[in-house]
């Protein structure tokens, strides 16, 4: 296996042995939609960015860019702000 591949099977392990640590479930964090001008005013808050991109999108794939802007790594995603809780 070339070294990216080693890469995401180690990242792969490492993810399953934590959800196995913790009974296997993945550990969701409440995530707050907010205006993408005014980061003051919360238009919502959803007990994950999953749960978010299916109320609405009905597309839980699309909490990939809810997630990088939650993060840091982009500005906005679907026109929002998103922090975690």
């Amino acid at each position: 296996a070339n070294f990216s591949e080693q890469m995401i099977n180690r990242d792969w392990t490492e993810n399953r042995q934590k959800a196995a640590e913790k009974g296997g479930q993945k550990v969701s964090k409440p995530i707050e939609q907010r205006d993408k001008n005014n980061h003051e005013i919360l238009i919502a808050t959803y007990p994950s960015s999953c749960a978010a991109a299916e109320a609405l999108f009905g597309d839980t794939s699309k909490n990939s860019l809810i997630n990088r802007c939650a993060n840091g790594n982009k500005a906005s995603a679907y026109g929002y702000w998103w922090c975690f809780k």
